[in-house]
């Protein structure tokens, strides 16, 4: 488990509490937490003053390398697509089931779906069709959901306003017409959207699931590929593919999406995207440096409208390193103040220089990075190698996501 001190006044006598705050959890490696996560325990919090227990249910990654499994609890759908764009610059998550729950609920019935090695697409049209089934048995039953549970034995729980609670047994038979049908096969081997909710199940109803496919130039021909739902892709890409049985280097051309049904049955995934990488100046990087040094002056406030500007447009680089299967971005550590911070580059070929080939590369603009809360940091490092020590810390975080807001609401 991997966990940062999270400080929280108590609701009952106000008085903070610095509490573990776990936002990794290998359950391969610590299989006890899975009963820590089902029954609600890895949230509870107790005031070391006056005992007083509360829950507060923070983002959160249930990770399982032994069964490639991999889904992601968070509210902000936009903090889970960063996420996935830092691990599918290398090849740690391409053979997983990468699911995203905005809902905890939500989150502990997919465990307990893959737990039963059940695809939750499936699940999803079976949850569906019960609860149409049941709207129609009950029609003043009001609002109605339901959800897989398998606490003693697999069955679907429906709850309605008006008619309580009722368990359906689980049709194996069902199941198992479904998983052979010819046609869902299809559908299920190409789409891999992470979001998988009752949405999904309306696009899947249609077949209206679009699914992007690149065309590259491998071996001196033009080929389609599929693009994995969590990979960006660029034209001018290079990508790993394979090619007549042969693994092979191409460059993407062009970029065009099809409806799941019309994907001709055949068509190979590519296996890697290897970013195209434009030079970049040395200007931008003493820009940003200079911007820097004045802000942490005397007239800070006046300086943080100029600074977004700058870095609202600026790349930045960052080193990843595998840490129990998951690509996460590399820290510096501040002993004295006990505080963490990510080293940035605004120069390619400077953060190459430090960081050899046992570590992958991000490019990003540096607002994306800087939203991604699932990675609880003190800050960055600016060019941290550089004669001076560039920190923006916390507060100026704080400075520049406000005059964002301000930006936005004028």
């Amino acid at each position: 488990m991997r966990s940062k001190n999270l400080t929280l006044p108590c609701e009952s006598c106000g008085q903070l509490n610095a509490f573990p705050h776990p936002y990794i959890v290998n359950v391969a490696k610590e299989p006890a937490l899975k009963q820590a996560i089902m029954n609600d325990d890895i949230f509870k919090y107790e005031c070391a003053f006056c005992h007083h227990v509360t829950y507060y249910y923070h983002s959160l990654i249930y990770f399982d390398p032994q069964h490639k499994l991999f889904i992601c609890y968070c509210e902000n759908q936009e903090e889970f697509s960063h996420l996935m764009a830092l691990q599918f610059l290398g090849d740690h998550l391409r053979d997983y089931i990468i699911r995203y729950c905005d809902n905890y609920f939500a989150f502990k019935e997919k465990i307990q779906i893959f737990d039963h090695q059940r695809d939750d697409r499936l699940i999803a049209i079976y949850k569906d069709m019960l609860l149409n089934e049941f709207k129609k048995t009950y029609p003043d039953c009001g609002r109605a959901l339901a959800y897989y549970d398998s606490s003693s034995q697999e069955s679907i729980v429906v709850i309605s306003d008006h008619y309580g609670v009722k368990c359906y047994s689980f049709s194996e038979s069902w199941y198992q017409s479904h998983a052979a049908n010819a046609m869902l096969t299809h559908v299920l081997h190409y789409d891999t959207s992470p979001f998988v909710d009752e949405h999904y199940v309306k696009q899947l109803y249609s077949l209206n699931i679009p699914i992007i496919l690149v065309r590259v130039m491998v071996m001196g021909q033009m080929i389609d590929y599929v693009v994995n739902a969590n990979d960006h892709v660029h034209v001018g890409d290079h990508v790993e593919v394979t090619c007549h049985g042969e693994k092979a280097i191409g460059t993407i051309s062009t970029i065009h999406t099809k409806e799941v049904r019309d994907v001709p049955h055949g068509t190979k995934f590519i296996q890697k995207v290897i970013p195209f990488v434009p030079p970049y100046e040395r200007a931008a990087q003493v820009a940003v440096e200079h911007a820097l040094t004045d802000i942490h002056g005397d007239h800070q406030t006046m300086q943080v409208g100029a600074f977004f500007q700058l870095l609202e447009n600026c790349i930045v680089y960052l080193p990843l390193k595998d840490k129990d299967g998951l690509l996460m971005p590399e820290t510096m550590e501040d002993r004295a103040d006990a505080l963490s911070f990510i080293p940035i580059f605004t120069n390619h070929d400077e953060i190459i220089s430090f960081y050899d080939e046992h570590y992958t590369i991000a490019k990003m603009p540096f607002f994306d990075l800087m939203h991604q809360q699932l990675l609880p940091v003190d800050g960055y490092l600016l060019n941290p190698f550089s004669t001076e020590l560039f920190p923006i810390d916390t507060h100026l975080l704080s400075l520049l996501d406000a005059y964002h807001q301000n930006t936005l609401v004028n």
